[in-house]
């Protein structure tokens, strides 16, 4: 409605009130304020408030559960204001920081290990991988991404420990198969 033609028309210090108005008037809608409070760190972001709107995000980021698509919604969000502002030093800083005040964030220690991936720091990203493979051994995902980062380090013949252990775990996944199959290959081809 009319908050989104605030937002439109650039008027975001209106439309952030509006958003205001909206989590204050929803006291007894959970939902419905949580959908507010991203809207306005969204807001804060469009008006070059990166700071502020990562605040935001991470306090609803708390409030809703971590394995929930929501969670996944609020961890791209920050992950975009990072990429925006090309710091990724700053979103490693950002996970290593939650993870301090909410060491239980399997999520953010996998997304820690992303970001140290991509921040080119294989071995610190190897072992936080390890960390999240520890905490939950039958999360395929998380066994995935490790067995992504040891190929990125070179680390074929523990890539393919893993990939085994992971077609163990799951015998009827074809395509763990088919990936196990493809480091095997990679592994025995003579490099370039």
């Amino acid at each position: 409605g009319l908050v989104r033609v605030f937002a439109f028309e650039e008027q975001f210090d209106e439309a952030i009130r509006r958003w205001d108005q909206v989590v204050a008037l929803s006291k007894d809608d959970a939902y419905r304020q949580l959908l507010a409070r991203i809207e306005i760190a969204q807001l804060r972001v469009r008006t070059g408030n990166s700071k502020d709107a990562i605040t935001l995000f991470d306090q609803t980021l708390d409030d809703v559960d971590p394995d929930s698509w929501l969670a996944r919604d609020i961890g791209r969000r920050i992950e975009e204001v990072f990429q925006q502002t090309q710091d990724p030093t700053g979103l490693v800083a950002y996970y290593e920081s939650r993870l301090q005040r909410r060491a239980d964030d399997l999520n953010g220690l996998v997304r820690l290990a992303a970001a140290l991936g991509r921040a080119g720091k294989p071995q610190d990203a190897l072992a936080r991988y390890r960390t999240a493979v520890k905490l939950a051994p039958a999360r395929r995902d998380i066994r995935e991404a490790l067995v992504r980062e040891l190929v990125r380090a070179g680390k074929n013949s523990e890539a393919i420990a893993e990939c085994e252990e992971l077609a163990t775990r799951n015998p009827d996944a074809a395509d763990l198969l088919r990936m196990l199959g493809q480091l095997h290959l990679d592994a025995a081809s003579p490099a370039d």
